[in-house]
């Protein structure tokens, strides 16, 4: 990327995308009314749309609540329970979000950042980079979100020389192939529109040998189906573990707090989506993990070049 003032240009693919505010908005069909089309799908449809509204006015209702300068992250968290654990790093004894941190910290686990190109997709509001650099030193990081509100947040709170934010869709990545040593995605794929499309983009921006660092939950049939495709582009899986009881016990232990923050919400049409947003016992996501419909997995793979580890 080359910055031009109000634009920054893309040199592999040749468009220039508009910058507002000093962000980078790196989105196709923004790109499209003013530099023509370039045979690129600039289409967006009405569940992403409704993705990025409903992160907007979760972002607003933060605001409008007075806690965004501790609200770094929106994940649902992890909380031990004597099974295995896999993060070498502790929770720092001043994190505000413990849960959500000790979440990311066991997402990880022992991978070695330093001197590493990082990405992170689905970046939210900047807390699983921020605590990267509180351990390690990458030799870039970058954070894209398809919702402003959350990099405005990122940018005016974490911003520095080698971390950088911009608004960009998971699907349709604006980066050149290989230009990544690993990528990090935390319980946002599932609000996807196309999540092949985002997995071919994951393939295609790591470098041979890099990292895919990915935990959410979904159905168990469907997560089984997307984690054959990732090994059908060439994708190794390194590591599995299923942490659903973990984030059960964390949205238990959390969710009274959530209820005081978010209690104001006008995003919520209804009470049982405002429940169901903070894995409330009682709502749907939580119901579906406690009956095992749906699964927390936490998964490791490599850009296959014939060797296993980390290197």
């Amino acid at each position: 990327m080359i910055h031009l003032g109000e634009h920054v240009a893309c040199v592999p693919c040749g468009l220039n995308y508009l910058v507002r505010d000093g962000i980078p908005i790196l989105l196709l069909e923004e790109a499209e009314g003013q530099y023509g089309d370039k045979g690129i799908d600039y289409t967006i449809t009405i569940h992403k749309q409704e993705v990025k509204d409903g992160y907007s006015h979760v972002a607003k209702c933060i605001e409008q609540s007075g806690i965004q300068d501790n609200v770094y992250f929106l994940n649902l968290g992890y909380v031990s329970d004597g099974s295995p654990q896999y993060a070498v790093r502790d929770v720092p004894l001043t994190a505000i979000n413990k849960n959500s941190v000790k979440l990311f910290l066991e997402t990880t686990g022992d991978y070695n950042f330093n001197g590493k190109d990082l990405l992170e997709v689905g970046c939210g509001r900047g807390g699983n980079l921020y605590t990267i650099h509180q351990y390690y030193e990458t030799r870039i990081s970058t954070g894209i979100d398809l919702c402003m509100a959350n990099i405005k947040f990122c940018q005016s709170s974490l911003a520095g020389s080698n971390i950088s934010f911009a608004v960009a869709d998971a699907e349709k990545m604006p980066f050149a192939d290989n230009s990544f040593d690993v990528i990090v995605n935390i319980e946002s794929s599932s609000a996807y529109t196309d999540i092949e499309s985002f997995y071919h983009n994951v393939h295609r921006v790591l470098r041979t040998g890099g990292f895919f660092l990915y935990a959410d939950v979904m159905e168990n049939s469907i997560f089984d189906s997307n984690i054959k495709y990732l090994q059908s582009l060439g994708m190794e899986q390194i590591r599995y573990t299923d942490i659903t009881m973990n984030v059960l016990l964390s949205c238990y232990q959390e969710y009274r707090k959530k209820i005081l923050a978010y209690k104001e919400a006008e995003i919520f049409a209804r009470k049982e989506e405002l429940e169901d947003f903070i894995g409330m016992p009682g709502s749907k996501i939580y119901n579906s993990m406690k009956s095992g419909r749906k699964t927390y997995r936490i998964y490791h793979f490599r850009k296959r070049t014939g060797g296993k580890g980390y290197e």
